[in-house]
């Protein structure tokens, strides 16, 4: 049984790019399936440097940029 175990547990371990990808679901309705901005006000994503894209979320979790939908979204997200 623990051979079972051991054996299922990498399979059942999600890379950090998929759990990246799940979360990153709800950000397609707004800023679009492939980074490109659907929504007038939202800015596309992709092309944008990874650096900066995490500077504007912790910006929108801490208040110091206001959006009132990013300010809710950004608000539960950890570094």
């Amino acid at each position: 049984a623990l051979a079972a175990l051991l054996a299922a547990a990498p399979a059942q371990a999600q890379s950090p790019a998929a759990v990246g990808r799940a979360k990153a679901q709800a950000c397609a309705a707004c800023h679009g399936v492939l980074g490109i901005a659907t929504a007038p006000d939202a800015p596309h994503l992709a092309g944008q440097p990874d650096f900066y894209v995490a500077a504007q979320l912790r910006a929108y979790r801490s208040g110091a940029r206001q959006h009132p939908v990013m300010n809710v979204i950004a608000k539960p997200l950890s570094d």
